[in-house]
């Protein structure tokens, strides 16, 4: 009997690990998303380790980006070379306006080890 219980216990552990493995592939689709900017506004995503978009391609010229917060921390969303600086809590959102240039441009989340786990991407501007 007990040698049954702990084959039991066993394969319960290696479903569940099963279904977490399954469940971080689909966070990677989530974040390979490109997005087209044609209206100079972009909603973005920020998860508990990633942005919704990886990649966004807009015009030169004034980008709207509305950061809207569905982690549990605090996250931003910072473009590099730019004033462009967004913080939203748990929960919440922010709005910002930044001109750009034709270009490429790195967006990273500051909150400590957030950048170094992938939650980055790059902005075309073309």
């Amino acid at each position: 009997m007990r040698v049954d219980r702990a084959i039991s216990i066993l394969t319960l552990a290696g479903g569940i690990g099963l279904f977490a493995a399954c469940g971080s592939s689909s966070t990677a689709t989530r974040t390979a998303a490109v997005k087209q900017v044609t209206s100079g506004h972009i909603t973005v995503g920020a998860y508990d380790v990633y942005f919704d978009v990886r990649t966004i391609d807009t015009s030169p010229g004034p980008l709207t980006v509305t950061l809207v917060n569905h982690g549990t921390t605090y996250h931003t969303f910072t473009v590099n070379g730019t004033t462009l600086n967004l913080r939203a809590d748990p929960g919440r959102q922010a709005t910002g306006t930044v001109t750009l240039r034709r270009g490429t441009y790195t967006f990273i989340c500051t909150f400590p080890g957030h950048a170094a786990a992938g939650m980055r991407g790059t902005i075309h501007v073309s």
